[in-house]
């Protein structure tokens, strides 16, 4: 009861193929800068996670995942701190919640980028109140694929 469920689609305009490709909007993540770069998504949302997985393999990422701010945190020392960019939500079960998880990120691998994300008022009221968290930028959910992907393509353009 009192439940709004909103489900945005992209609108199609007709077949793409090799003589009608479909138009590359501003915000969409370019191949390019895409093709080589790792993103950790960390989410403890099954569906979410997988959903985000998804969009940033098809813009051409190589995507790994994790459910929560601890599995991260272990994947990154497995890879010896080998990705370009860590997604993931703040509110998380566990010690590590997305900011101690940011702050730590960047603490030991200064040269991942980190982009959070959120869909709580108190969070967002937070992060705009810290002048620590700040330094992290945060995605509102819900959030659009495409700024998703332009998010991501933000941070792998600021690192070498």
């Amino acid at each position: 009861v009192g439940t709004h469920v909103s489900l945005l689609l992209p609108h199609g305009e007709g077949q793409e193929n090799e003589n009608n490709p479909r138009p590359r909007t501003e915000r969409e993540a370019e191949p390019s800068t895409a093709r080589g770069r790792t993103v950790l998504v960390v989410d403890d949302e099954p569906g979410v996670r997988k959903l985000a997985v998804r969009w940033l393999r098809q813009q051409g990422y190589h995507v790994l995942e994790a459910k929560s701010g601890d599995d991260a945190l272990e994947r990154i020392e497995e890879l010896d701190g080998a990705i370009d960019v860590m997604f993931s939500d703040i509110v998380m079960p566990g010690i590590l919640d997305g900011y101690t998880l940011a702050r730590e990120v960047a603490r030991r691998y200064p040269n991942i980028g980190i982009q959070l994300a959120t869909g709580y008022d108190q969070e967002r009221r937070l992060q705009a109140g810290s002048k620590e968290q700040m330094k992290f930028p945060v995605l509102l959910k819900p959030y659009d694929l495409n700024d998703l992907a332009a998010c991501i393509q933000a941070q792998v353009r600021e690192r070498p």
